[in-house]
């Protein structure tokens, strides 16, 4: 049963999304020029009072979203604070560059400055995706649903990092009240915070009765290859794990280089009810 308190206005939900998105995509942009060797100061600076003007109303527009969401979970201060920070920044930078001319020192730090602030925004997108996602009801067998996942289908953002992992399973079936989209980028959320570099990477589900696990750790396992889009870690990006996890019905547990979720397999017939209000 998924908790209806987690439901977040679709307006509200869409906009803040849309937001970042366009945000991301400007960032995109300046980050490309500023890289760019053959673009000229001039040319940079004319689009930097443009990119200066979206600062104030992108904070205006996540206010609502972060308003509905701090009535229902905690984590949402801490993915506010990181926004508001990294366009701080960026405010900064962009009303200070002007001032000078645009020499090889003042585009660096601006470029700096930028590559920041878009692996930030970049890493809190799917965090706010998933956050809205999680009060939809589904109803996927998760394993299936990563064996038959491809990179591609995978919702993407600066930052993000594509992994091979093993995927293990003591049984056939273990379905989840989640619906397939939820599924997935829980694990990849999951196994962002696991991975580090050098370390392989496993997702093990197992099942005990009508109890159902996934362990995912940096052990070496034989097992079936499947790639990961993992996205980019942020602060808040554990507490919006664990509350996705509450609102999914999900244990959690968090060890050193270990997540593991654990649920209920539903009786023979399916969930009764599946819907966000039952």
């Amino acid at each position: 049963m998924l908790d209806s308190a987690s439901v977040v206005a679709v307006d509200v939900v869409v906009d803040a999304e849309g937001a970042l998105r366009e945000a991301l995509s400007s960032l995109t942009n300046l980050a490309q020029l500023l890289r760019a060797r053959n673009v000229g100061p001039k040319s940079i600076a004319s689009v930097l009072p443009d990119m200066l003007a979206e600062c104030e109303p992108l904070l205006a527009r996540l206010e609502p979203f972060f308003t509905r969401l701090r009535e229902r979970s905690s984590c949402a201060d801490g993915l506010q604070h990181l926004l508001a920070t990294r366009i701080g920044e960026l405010s900064a930078a962009l009303q200070h560059s002007p001032r000078r001319p645009l020499g090889a020192g003042t585009r660096l730090e601006l470029e700096a400055v930028v590559a920041t602030v878009l692996r930030d925004l970049g890493g809190a997108l799917p965090l706010i995706e998933l956050l809205t996602d999680a009060s939809a009801p589904g109803d996927v067998d998760w394993v299936e649903a990563l064996a038959l996942s491809r990179s591609g289908d995978q919702s993407n953002a600066p930052g993000a990092s594509t992994v091979e992992a093993t995927l293990v399973s003591d049984s056939q079936t273990l379905p989840t009240r989640l619906s397939p989209r939820v599924a997935l980028n829980i694990v990849r959320l999951a196994a962002a915070l696991v991975h580090e570099r050098g370390y392989p990477l496993t997702l093990r589900f197992s099942r005990a009765g009508d109890l159902a696990s996934l362990c995912i750790d940096r052990s070496e396992a034989a097992g079936e290859s499947v790639t990961l889009l993992l996205p980019k870690v942020v602060a808040p990006s554990g507490g919006c794990l664990e509350t996705i996890a509450r609102w999914s019905q999900l244990a959690l547990e968090r060890h050193d280089g270990k997540i593991v979720l654990n649920w209920p397999i539903p009786p023979q017939g399916g969930w009764p009810g599946n819907t966000p209000n039952s």
